[in-house]
């Protein structure tokens, strides 16, 4: 076999330790125990007389070897290492034939060697681990694909059964200690595990030494005696909801940061928000169903004179759909948007896109795609309070020249025209386009451009999937007013 396969030196160091270990009167490696030691430049000088040693004693009664060995032993007398080698290789790969194979009178003795074989801390019996540690390099990278493409299947395919990250306490918690100077053996006053000091107010115990104290953190962190949870929350649902948060720092609520815009507004929302039992739900029915939320966004020269940053939120702020909203909001456009509920994370671009809500997504959390990075999509391995927003054009570009949003234009543009039936002229198709992706009738000058669009164009239905896709590219549809 190592003529076909170069050995890695760990492995031939691993079986020569092994065999140094075993006894001299060993059944079975004995033999082989008794010269191993040899130097190769001393082998062909000490190695006859030790093996003339072992024979003698096997005639005495001193040793007694497995009878296969010891009739390998004698009708073929090992001269060389090779020998020993040779004569073992062909033992231990007999010994693991079907024992229906082997003589009867002989299974007896190939059981003795096949237990050596088999027994704990034999060199060869390797858990999956410890063989992969012993491939070549290329072999390990291998090795490493194939791993990646197995944890791929289990994540993606419809048939792996569901999973999820769970955390387990420790039988006995530990109570860490101040190191000194950031020096592990320099070990300072032990540190209790228990809430942050600075709230006192919320819980001043320190946790039990039966548990973690995760859950009971978590039951502080969420308690209607903590201030600045319900406070951090809803600044950020309301800067979700408005565009705008009341508190400018939205991950700081500390001294240095600024005050909130509408102080007594926060409190009457945190207050209000903690009584109805933390419901989100609840949360943004109240802002929505406010007339701050209903507001239009168009500005006046007054209100831009008093207040130009709309601090005061005299009007609503015109908002850029995020990349999920914006991908759903096509979807639905074009009528293939999937509303399904539950179940496992699907492709959101690549050669079959999912339809369903990009919620439903799959996201690596060590490879984020460039496509969602282009979209500002926040990293999922860092905690992120408010989401980066940049204009690039890789953005526009997507929109233009990607094949699943050409392919949707190309859906949307055939439905139309099916809903249209009779009258499919340019003028009517421009208005049901515009009824369908801008919810409005197009004004005077709008159907006179398209119209004459579509009719100079060469190709009719190339010039009515590109005027669809123009429309999913205007500000009008990207952006909420």
């Amino acid at each position: 076999m190592e003529e076909k396969y170069e050995f890695r030196k760990r492995l031939s160091d691993q079986f020569l330790a092994y065999l140094r270990q075993r006894d001299v009167n060993d059944p079975v490696f004995g033999a082989w125990r008794r010269v191993i030691n040899l130097k190769p430049e001393d082998f062909d000088k000490d190695a006859e007389g030790r093996l003339n040693n072992v024979l003698q004693q096997i005639e005495q009664g001193k040793y007694e070897p497995n009878s296969l060995v010891k009739d390998r032993l004698i009708n073929n007398r090992p001269v060389h290492m090779y020998d020993y080698v040779k004569l073992y290789s062909e033992l231990l790969k007999t010994a693991y034939k079907p024992e229906a194979e082997l003589p009867e009178e002989q299974r007896e003795n190939w059981k003795q060697i096949r237990e050596h074989l088999t027994a704990t801390g034999f060199p060869v019996d390797f858990d999956g681990t410890a063989a992969v540690a012993l491939f070549h390099r290329n072999e390990r990278n291998k090795h490493r694909e194939l791993e990646k493409k197995i944890d791929a299947h289990m994540v993606t395919s419809p048939g792996s059964p569901p999973r999820a990250m769970v955390l387990n306490d420790k039988a006995k918690p530990i109570t860490p200690y101040i190191f000194k100077r950031g020096n592990p053996g320099s070990r300072g006053d032990q540190v209790p595990r228990r809430f942050i000091k600075v709230l006192n107010n919320v819980d001043s115990e320190p946790f039990s030494n039966e548990t973690s104290g995760r859950l009971k953190l978590a039951q502080d962190i969420a308690s209607k005696q903590n201030p600045l949870t319900a406070r951090v929350f809803v600044n950020r649902v309301w800067m979700q909801l408005i565009g705008q948060p009341l508190v400018q720092e939205t991950s700081d609520f500390g001294l240095r940061t600024a005050p909130p815009s509408h102080p007594e507004l926060l409190d009457d929302l945190s207050y209000r928000f903690m009584e109805n039992n933390w419901s989100v739900k609840w949360l943004i029915k109240e802002i929505v169903s406010s007339e701050t939320y209903r507001q239009t966004s168009q500005a006046n020269a007054a209100g831009n004179q008093k207040d130009l940053q709309n601090i005061l939120v005299w009007r609503m702020n015109r908002k850029r759909l995020p990349f999920e909203s914006m991908r759903d909001s096509i979807l639905s456009t074009v009528g293939v948007l999937d509303k399904s509920l539950k179940g496992r994370s699907e492709q959101l671009e690549g050669d079959k896109p999912t339809f369903r809500r990009a919620i439903y997504g799959y996201i690596d959390r060590n490879n984020v795609s460039q496509l969602l990075q282009n979209f500002d999509v926040a990293g999922p391995s860092v905690s992120v309070s408010a989401r980066t927003e940049t204009v690039v054009p890789q953005q526009p570009l997507y929109l233009m020249n990607s094949p699943f949003v050409q392919d949707l234009c190309q859906r949307l543009s055939d439905d139309v025209q099916k809903e249209l039936a009779a009258d499919n002229s340019e003028n009517a198709f421009t208005t049901a386009l515009y009824h369908r992706v801008l919810q409005r009738e197009p004004s005077g000058e709008e159907l006179n451009w398209c119209v004459d669009y579509l009719k100079t164009h060469k190709d009719q239905k190339a010039g009515r999937i590109e005027l669809a896709q123009a429309l999913i590219l205007t500000n009008e549809f990207l952006f909420v007013d």
